[in-house]
């Protein structure tokens, strides 16, 4: 920056880069030199005042209106009202003084920021929504960071910091690999670049050092619409885990308690069809409270079964089944329903007609399996319009079979995202959200897998994916 100059002409231009960096800035700035002289306005403040290209340059600050004296205190930084002179007339204006730091090419200089009501009004409100946003933030228990591209740490609050043993302070502007063992810097740095390149957020879990903590990740858009940073978000969700695992725990000891004497039950059903002196009515009793008592244990046994699913820990037996068979059960077990909605069910396969005497063989538990189709059967059917048509198609596909269960219903677009997940359902009367979740389960299991695909166009089509048995055909 110049000294300041006696002529009341205009002085020698600012350095380069200050110029440049000057320029750059939406409101209004002026160097002063120390007797309040203009020795640079920025475009910005001489747009203001209708000043035109180093048209305010040497004059007197104080000279350009009501107020603007006040940045010849160099005891009061402000801010001041004034009212500036241009042209089209006065315009209000609120100035802050700034001195430079001492220096031999700017001694005595002071900045004046020039900013209309309209820009003081927006930067307050952005200060007052900063600063509550701060206090939010601090406030809540789970960890929150904002990171750019690399892991480096933009903004943390005080319990994300915490988490790493150190103040927010220490963390801006500083890598999470500082923080982390580099393996598990890596895969958060993945999961960061995830983000960036699809643009949506992602959610996990992780245990370290004996905790579970559930993450979800979030894209923070630019003014270009990209994503120009990532917050992350960790709940520290052990309690939770601990709480379920007891759940699970207390279940299965009820369910194996209950299964004792309910197998007790039913070996005595059976025990008494074999006396001869029981009239025909007495057996139809027995015959039912015994098939009664085995459907319960099915139940039982099933649901032990999918908690073992759950935690990756079951084993399907490799028995041969046929899916026509299984199918045409679960069809029996349907009727009722495909009945009183009066719909039509087609059996497809590779786009012919399937006959119910075409077998399909797989390997699997043919209680889980028929468990997995009545599931997404009877979802399909309840989905359906009434009188409408049901169709399932079998095609063979790279060592699976897939079966695509499709009705003209829509599933509705709060649930789609979320359709195979626990207790997900759309309040459907009865609806436990258990179907499509257990569904999937089961098809993991097998070494499977379910999908969805829904439009108001298209209709409803739940795809499942079942290896193939070793012998099976085309």
């Amino acid at each position: 920056m110049p000294a300041p100059q006696d002529s009341p002409g205009p002085t020698t231009p600012a350095p380069a880069l200050l110029e440049s960096m000057l320029a750059a800035q939406t409101l209004g700035l002026a160097a002063l030199d120390a007797s309040g002289r203009i020795l640079y306005a920025n475009p910005a403040l001489e747009d203001l005042l209708d000043a035109g290209s180093g048209g305010l340059a040497g004059r007197f600050f104080h000279d350009l209106g009501p107020g603007a004296e006040a940045a010849d205190d160099p005891e009061n930084p402000g801010p001041f009202h004034a009212r500036l002179k241009g042209p089209g007339g006065c315009c209000e204006v609120f100035l802050e003084v700034r001195d430079l730091p001492p220096g031999a090419e700017h001694d005595g200089v002071r900045l004046v920021l020039v900013r209309t009501p309209l820009e003081r009004l927006a930067e307050d409100r952005l200060r007052r929504g900063q600063a509550l946003a701060r206090v939010l933030l601090d406030a809540e228990d789970d960890a929150a960071l904002l990171l750019d591209v690399d892991g480096q740490v933009v903004a943390v609050n005080r319990s994300g910091a915490a988490r790493f043993r150190a103040t927010p302070e220490e963390m801006i502007g500083r890598s999470l690999a500082e923080f982390l063992p580099w393996d598990l810097f890596e895969a958060r740095l993945g999961r960061i670049m995830e983000v960036f390149c699809q643009g949506r957020g992602l959610r996990f879990e992780d245990e370290r050092d004996g905790r579970w903590l559930e993450h979800s990740f979030w894209p923070v858009l630019g003014r270009d619409g990209g994503v120009a940073l990532v917050a992350a978000f960790a709940r520290d969700v052990t309690e939770q885990h601990a709480l379920a695992r007891l759940r699970e725990d207390v279940e299965r000891i009820a369910r194996h308690d209950i299964k004792s004497p309910l197998t007790g039950i039913v070996g005595l059903a059976r025990a008494l069809l074999r006396d001869e002196n029981l009239s025909a009515r007495q057996k139809a009793l027995v015959e039912a409270m015994g098939e009664a008592g085995e459907q319960v244990l099915a139940l039982l046994n099933t649901s032990l079964d999918l908690l073992a699913m759950e935690r990756g820990e079951y084993r399907p037996p490799q028995e041969i089944l046929d899916l026509s068979e299984i199918l045409g059960r679960v069809e029996s077990r349907l009727d009722p329903l495909i009945r009183r909605k009066r719909l039509s069910l087609a059996y497809l396969r590779q786009g012919r007609p399937w006959p119910a005497s075409e077998p399909c063989p797989l390997r699997g538990d043919p209680r889980h399996l028929e468990t997995l189709f009545a599931n997404l059967l009877k979802n399909a059917f309840e989905a359906a319009p009434s009188g409408s048509r049901i169709s399932v198609s079998l095609e063979p596909l790279d060592g699976f079979w897939e079966v695509a269960v499709h009705n003209e219903g829509c599933v509705p677009e709060p649930v789609r995202g979320r359709f195979f997940e626990k207790y997900s359902t759309a309040g459907k009367p009865g609806g436990t959200g258990l179907g499509t979740y257990s569904a999937r389960l089961i098809a993991r299991a097998h070494g499977g897998d379910v999908a969805m695909e829904t439009s108001e166009t298209e209709g409803t089509r739940v795809r499942v994916r079942l290896p193939r048995s070793p012998d099976a055909g085309a």
